[in-house]
């Protein structure tokens, strides 16, 4: 009995921890509060767009876009250009984070 209580705990708990993004279409994440540019005609913030064949464009700062794949795991999302990699906390399908603070969203 105490194993069947024991391993009914474990699987709620591994089931209730997963985040999971879905991408059954094209889905744009923003970064938010994000500061006006200044004195340059650049917008500071990220976007990253994941598209339903495992592609990924990302827009880490500036006007350039790149291209690569991405992988979901339990509660990270890897972006993977080249020899660079970003990885982003899921906190929900709309939601993300990069770094200590930098959190985008779907729009």
């Amino acid at each position: 009995m105490k194993k069947l209580i024991l391993l009914l705990t474990v699987i709620l708990l591994s089931t209730s921890c997963k985040k999971k993004i879905d991408v059954e279409s094209e889905k744009t994440f923003y970064e938010i509060n994000v500061p006006p540019p200044s004195d340059s005609i650049f917008n500071s913030a990220m976007s990253v767009t994941l598209f339903p064949d495992g592609k990924a464009d990302i827009l880490p700062v500036g006007d350039v876009v790149e291209r690569g794949t991405y992988k979901l795991y339990y509660n990270k999302l890897v972006v993977m250009i080249a020899s660079k990699k970003y990885e982003f906390l899921i906190l929900s399908n709309n939601q993300i984070k990069y770094g200590k603070d930098r959190i985008l969203e779907v729009k």
